[in-house]
């Protein structure tokens, strides 16, 4: 990290100016003392700017009101997720320098009667540094053998269904949550009285720009927090006892490319 190389450059210089300074060594090395002065004023000015886009002052225009990231996180709770099947026929035009021209695409919703959200909320509750910023993964399980099963056949007639129109054939699988986010972030009130734009950019002035952000650092809590949903074509709400098998974890979406 440049900037964090800049500024121990930079008070190891000043340090380096004082001892001259202290036992009046300067005039012997007065050609070194000029090169100090400019590289401290380098790094100094490079410090200041660096810090105007620097993550740690992100962190301070984070929402202050908890209710905004408990209404986002609460509408990703209470929706339901949206599974699309895509299939995308293909092949490569070798004159257009190899292209793909796709011939043929069709996309299916996989329909189900039920969703519960199974989510481990406390996690998000037990958050007691003053900032908090919400890593958010999803993950979408079935809730019975027979939901696994009526998925799979949908899976297969699709892909059977248009395998041979074309040479080549892609096979990916989408969720969808209305509402998601991949980062959730907010201030924990109270909050101590330095956290604030007006001292971030004082200590910077100060030259006291890394500790402040050590000190602000240490007051970030980061969570991977997993929104988990169970599905299940049946109208019955309750978990089912027996393990639930996983569709995928959509980070990525699931994708396959077969040549036939």
């Amino acid at each position: 990290m440049f900037s964090l190389w800049s500024y121990f450059s930079m008070v190891i210089l000043i340090f380096l100016v004082v001892a001259m300074a202290l036992f009046r060594l300067q005039p012997l090395f007065g050609t070194i003392n000029i090169i100090a002065a400019v590289l401290i004023l380098f790094f100094y000015l490079f410090i200041l700017l660096e810090a105007q886009y620097c993550k740690e002052k992100r962190y301070l225009g984070y929402s202050k009101n908890n209710n905004e990231r408990d209404s986002c996180l609460n509408m990703i709770y209470e929706n339901n997720p949206q599974i699309i099947l895509k299939v995308v026929c293909y092949h490569y035009d070798y004159f257009l320098g190899g292209e793909s021209v796709i011939t043929h695409t069709e996309h299916l919703n996989f329909d189900y009667k039920s969703c519960r959200d199974v989510s481990d909320r406390n996690q998000i509750l037990s958050a007691q540094k003053s900032i908090t910023q919400i890593k958010l993964s999803k993950v979408l399980s079935f809730r019975d053998e027979q939901t696994s099963k009526k998925f799979l056949e949908l899976r297969s007639s699709l892909v059977e269904r248009n395998k041979n129109k074309d040479l080549y054939f892609s096979y990916k699988e989408e969720i969808r949550f209305p509402g998601f986010k991949d980062k959730v972030k907010s201030f924990n009130a109270p909050w101590p009285f330095w956290m604030n734009k007006f001292y971030f950019q004082l200590a910077h002035f100060l030259a006291l720009s890394w500790p402040y952000r050590w000190l602000l650092n240490k007051n970030v809590n980061n969570i991977n927090h997993l929104i988990n949903k169970e599905i299940s074509i049946f109208e019955n709400t309750q978990i089912s006892l027996s393990v639930p098998e996983q569709v995928n974890t959509f980070n990525q979406p699931f994708q396959n490319e077969t040549c036939l």
